[in-house]
């Protein structure tokens, strides 16, 4: 009978380690299903979180008008404009800074912009906070040299037609209440005056041809085809 009794032992002990595998292995299933539904969860919560700061965050929108004649003072180039920022979304934007500048060399978008942003960066004075709805105007007078609308003029040349290209670049950084991250929206502004001879906006600019450009013909318009980042 002993012999017996072991194999029937034995065939029980054999059936005891299967089952203890199987509910290991059923419980590492349910235990990675558990993971997945986690997972799963924590990336619809994220995304409901980013939907709702999406659509109560602030946004600031920024435009710029003519506030004044285009004139050339010494040969040097003058631009005087007015600087629109608002708050076009649903809760305040916080310690809001802006910079802008006139930029005339030939490359001007991502490197001339980031080097507004660390200026921005570097500044921590004449920040506000901007409510939902509010907006803020700066009258804003921006000249250049004569050397520096001489080589500004120089390096078009080929490329279409010659003359000073002034562009109105730069940045507005704000916070939300919604976390720490530093909110951004980039513009890019041509300058330019309307030439009703020819019915189209002029970009490129003669001092001497030109001469004074008065208010009611400069235009400040966005420049096409460039994405200044907004996030």
């Amino acid at each position: 009978m002993a012999p017996i009794t072991n194999v029937v032992l034995a065939i029980i002990a054999v059936v005891q380690i299967l089952l203890v595998l199987n509910a290991n292995e059923s419980a590492r299933i349910s235990a990675n299903a558990a993971v997945r539904a986690a997972d799963t969860s924590t990336q619809a919560n994220n995304l409901s979180r980013q939907s709702l700061i999406a659509d109560q965050r602030p946004w600031i929108a920024v435009s710029f008008e003519p506030a004044g004649p285009i004139t050339w003072p010494a040969g040097g180039l003058q631009i005087s404009y007015k600087d629109t920022l608002k708050n076009i979304g649903k809760s305040p934007a916080l310690n809001l800074k802006h910079v802008q500048g006139i930029a005339l060399a030939l490359d001007i978008d991502l490197p001339e912009q980031a080097s507004l942003r660390r200026l921005i960066a570097a500044n921590n004075t004449g920040a506000i906070n901007l409510m939902p709805g509010e907006e803020i105007q700066v009258i804003g007078h921006i000249q250049r040299s004569r050397d520096e609308v001489t080589r500004s003029a120089a390096a078009w040349a080929g490329d279409g037609p010659s003359g000073s290209r002034p562009v109105l670049i730069g940045a507005a950084d704000y916070k939300t209440s919604f976390d720490d991250e530093v909110r951004t929206t980039g513009f890019i502004y041509e300058v330019g005056f309307w030439d009703p001879a020819k019915g189209i906006t002029v970009t490129a600019m003669d001092p001497l041809a030109d001469g004074e450009i008065p208010p009611e013909r400069v235009r400040i318009r966005r420049r096409p085809n460039i994405d200044a980042p907004v996030n």
